[in-house]
């Protein structure tokens, strides 16, 4: 059997085909263009990446709304976004309970160094400062219930969490309590405020 391939028209299908190529390329630079283009708005702001804690952008959403032309909009973008990093990287940084980090001292490196006089930066300062205030004051706020927070987290976690539900399950609801008990009992930690000029603090927590 022979294929055949009809020469009828070929000018026409050579002028198509031409027509069309020239449509796809226009829709694929305009494409192209309108990929990075800004309109006025609001627009996500993320931190730049950062080695030591990678995953910080996504505990915080921000938004900002910008106006002007694209590229405006994109040189404030720009601008913003290296505000947000020098700010809120540090600050994630510093209320890490579980991590500590070259650069910044984090409430993690005040946990590991109980009893310790520990110059902290004038931020994380005010905010344990701050914290430590409203706890004394017992009005449902606690800054020292970590270790409680923790152990719901690690029920919550489970692909089948209603076997360890403490209402169902008298061991976690017991284990729960104790936790809950040695936390609010507030002499068993110790919070000091050293120098409000060089901001020293010295955590400590009973045996």
């Amino acid at each position: 059997m022979k294929i055949q391939v009809s020469d009828k028209h070929v000018k026409l299908r050579i002028i198509l085909f031409v027509i069309f190529f020239i449509l796809a390329v226009v829709a694929f630079s305009l494409g192209f263009v309108n990929l990075g283009k800004k309109t006025s708005g609001y627009q996500a702001i993320e931190g730049a990446t950062d080695a030591q804690a990678l995953l910080y952008n996504n505990d915080v959403t921000f938004r900002y709304y910008f106006d002007g032309s694209s590229n405006e909009i994109k040189r404030e973008v720009k601008d913003l976004s290296a505000l947000y990093t020098s700010i809120y990287g540090p600050l994630y940084k510093a209320l890490d309970s579980t991590q500590t980090y070259d650069s910044v001292i984090s409430i993690a490196y005040l946990n590991q160094n109980l009893g310790s006089e520990i110059a902290v930066s004038p931020a994380l300062y005010a905010i344990l400062k701050d914290a430590y205030a409203k706890t004394l004051q017992q009005k449902g706020f606690n800054m020292f219930s970590g270790a409680l927070f923790e152990q719901w987290k690690s029920i919550l976690v489970l692909q089948d969490p209603q076997e360890f539900d403490p209402l169902v399950n008298e061991h976690q609801a017991q284990r729960l309590s104790a936790i809950a008990q040695m936390v609010n009992a507030l002499d068993n930690f110790q919070l000091e405020f050293l120098s409000d000029s060089q901001y020293l603090v010295r955590f400590s927590v009973s045996p």
